[in-house]
């Protein structure tokens, strides 16, 4: 087996994974040697299928271990690896190692997905797996163990699973239609045969007279009475309370006060009658409205059937006998199944139950689920198409970086490119939550750029938000609010808004000046206020004093000014007289050796401090190496974009051409404005002269 290389990407040695023998030195290679360990799949721009294979732990990280099984998986499957590098989105067939298990299933898998496609090849593309897939996901056996109505030519099967759904519930396909598995088939059965049941108890006693006293007419007759039966209860049980308790009727006097609103919800709660008697409950009078229907039916309808008349007032004794008349059929009653099936209708749910509907469905169901195998499969081909494309490249962007620190590869970190400020930023990487994103990124000593980035994709608005790495050149015009367009590695564009900044020096230029400008914005902050405080005193001296004494004022502190400035000048031209030019060069020099020397020092050792690592560890990377940006480097990442091949460059400056025009202009109408006011005042100076007498 060949020797492990390790190349010296971005001033790092990593191990070089050009070649299939490359790839599985990675078994052997110390995870601490690996250019990062863990990485989130979310900011990864790659196959998001390929990456979900990959991350076998669907915790949406990928580890060192996991990138290793995918290679021992992909290397076990096929007999020639020599195309695992070459990125192609194809397998030749007898590239497939057919002496392993999974291998030979999954050369079977190839051959059927081209027989179904109807394509004679000796070579099986990601593009038509997919398509397959595609097919399959709609097609009736999706092997998803779930049948859906829709496309079933049995109306009455298709009619019995639309009753399934209804009563049982429902579940959606791989294609997201609504159908029926295995457990609601399993309940809706269950529930069929409970109300059959419940059925056939009372088909075995309909003769009994004590179990339907009223014939066919028991079952109406006995809703009725089931109605009103609990409010009758609480009648009489709030009766022998009250005589018990020596109450009389003071308790619904009690009641009668309590009650302040006559709707309907709140009498739901209140007694059926608020006249409390020992004679009974009268039938006719002062009932609660809610209830009056409902008795008036009781009365008419049950009552005289059991007592041969019409009752006014119910006893306690005959309302015992009202419940004795249907106690059986009321205990057969109460084991009625709660779930509703009867809603079907007796004949329905007979002919369901007789003529194996059930049994029909399931026997559909098992024909779909027995399609999970090829399904599987077509999956696992679908894995070995991407692990042959993508697995390589993921190892550049994960055992090492190359991939990054080549600038004729798109690294699967980089979210795309930003044009601003008449430059192009290469350097983006995707962002879930920018102000954590920035805590840490702060100390990469890197100017940052984070953005939010819009655009309609597919008829809908979308964003997400990326940093961009300034790694060259000045700030500029970069700042919070400034727009430019940004590029996905698909190639679609997407307007971009900066929405935060990370201020650091870009080069070493501007290391060294910022110590100056930090100063020179504190100087002009205190002059400001000096300003503003000299401004507010001389305002209230103008309104206090009178216009002479501020002439007076003006006039002595201007000579006295002028006075102190002319000594000093003569006094500095004495000084420098006697001083010799090269000295005064020499003190100007070291004076700026002096402010200079400090902030190049600085400067020169925060741009070196630049490092992309920490980017990466701000969104979620375990990152073993410190990607230092040199200044070669950095012009890379960002770079003002040269003219197009052939283009003309015409030097001159159209618009100072333009502006010359306009200042020649200028100073004509200058001239031709001095020329008539002089003319002016000449003629001004002749009236002056004539009105006083004088010749000319």
């Amino acid at each position: 087996m060949a020797k492990m290389v390790f190349k010296n990407y971005g001033g790092s040695f990593q191990l070089r994974i050009e070649t299939p023998e490359d790839l599985a030195h990675i078994q052997n290679l110390p995870e601490s040697l690996w250019a990062a360990t863990s990485i989130p799949i979310n900011t990864l721009n790659c196959d998001r299928k390929f990456l979900e294979y990959v991350d076998t732990d669907k915790n949406g990280r990928i580890r060192t271990d996991e990138l290793k099984q995918a290679q021992q998986w992909l290397f076990s499957v096929l007999s020639d690896f020599s195309d695992v590098c070459k990125g192609l989105d194809f397998i030749e067939l007898e590239k497939i190692n057919s002496r392993n298990p999974c291998g030979k299933a999954l050369l079977l898998s190839a051959k059927r997905v081209l027989s179904n496609l109807n394509i004679e090849s000796t070579r099986v593309n990601l593009s038509q797996v997919r398509d397959l897939q595609r097919i399959i996901d709609s097609s009736f056996n999706n092997g998803d163990g779930v049948i859906s109505p829709e496309g079933l030519e049995d109306e009455e099967l298709r009619e019995f699973i639309q009753d399934v759904m209804s009563f049982s519930g429902d579940r959606k396909d791989i294609s997201g239609k609504p159908g029926i598995g295995i457990e609601e088939l399993d309940k809706f059965t269950r529930d069929l045969q409970e109300y059959s049941s419940w059925l056939e108890k009372a088909e075995s006693k309909k003769n009994s007279r004590e179990f339907v006293p009223f014939g066919k007419d028991t079952e109406d007759l006995f809703k009725q009475y089931f109605e009103v039966k609990t409010k009758i209860e609480e009648y009489f049980s709030q009766v022998f309370l009250n005589d018990f308790l020596g109450r009389g009727e003071n308790l619904s006097r009690d009641l009668q006060k309590n009650i302040s609103s006559p709707e309907e919800e709140k009498l739901q709660s209140y007694p059926l009658s608020l006249e409390y008697s020992l004679k009974g409950l009268n039938l006719t009078t002062k009932l609660n409205p809610v209830f009056r229907e409902k008795v008036y039916l009781f009365k008419t309808n049950v009552l005289p059937r059991i007592f041969g008349k019409n009752l006014d007032w119910l006893s306690w004794e005959e309302w015992q006998k009202v419940k004795e008349v249907f106690s059986q059929y009321e205990t057969w009653f109460a084991f009625k199944p709660k779930s509703g099936i009867e809603a079907l209708g007796i004949d329905k749910i007979k002919r369901y139950l007789s003529q194996n509907y059930a049994q029909k469905a399931e026997e559909l169901i098992k024909k779909d689920l027995s399609a999970a195998k090829d399904i599987e499969q077509i999956s696992n081909l679908e894995k070995l198409l991407l692990y042959n494309k993508y697995l390589a490249a993921l190892a550049n962007n994960f055992v090492n970086f190359s991939y990054f620190y080549d600038p004729s590869k798109v690294s699967f970190l980089e979210a795309g490119k930003l044009i601003i400020d008449n430059r192009q930023m290469s350097f983006s990487i995707l962002v879930e939550d920018v102000p954590a994103h920035k805590k840490i990124a702060q100390k990469s000593y890197m100017y940052l750029l984070y953005l939010k980035v819009t655009g309609r994709q597919e008829g809908k608005d979308k964003q997400f938000y990326a940093v961009t790495a300034v790694t060259s050149g000045g700030s500029g015009n970069l700042r919070i609010g400034k727009r430019g367009v940004f590029f996905t590695p698909d190639g679609k564009e997407w307007d971009a808004e900066v929405i935060d900044t990370a201020v650091n020096p870009i080069g070493i230029i501007e290391a060294v000046k910022s110590p100056f400008v930090q100063i020179g914005s504190f100087i002009k902050n205190q002059v400001d206020k000096i300003t503003v405080s000299s401004q507010k005193s001389a305002e209230q001296r103008l309104t206090s004093a009178n216009f002479s004494s501020i002439a007076r004022d003006f006039l002595v502190g201007g000579s006295v000014a002028l006075a102190a400035l002319g000594s000093s000048f003569a006094y500095i031209t004495q000084a420098l007289a006697k001083v010799k030019f090269i000295h005064i060069i020499s003190v100007v020099l070291g004076i700026i050796v002096f402010l200079l020397l400090p902030g190049v020092i600085i400067g020169f050792l925060r741009v070196r401090k630049r490092n992309l690592a920490v980017l990466l560890e701000a969104s979620g990377w375990a990152v073993n190496l410190n990607m230092k940006i040199n200044a070669s480097l950095g012009r890379v990442f960002t770079r003002d974009m040269p003219f197009p091949k052939g283009a003309k460059k015409m030097r001159q400056d159209m618009l100072a051409k333009w502006a010359l025009g306009v200042k020649r202009n200028t100073e004509r109408g200058r001239f031709i404005f001095l020329v008539v006011l002089l003319l002016l005042l000449i003629i001004m100076l002749f009236i002056d002269i004539k009105s006083l007498g004088w010749k000319i």
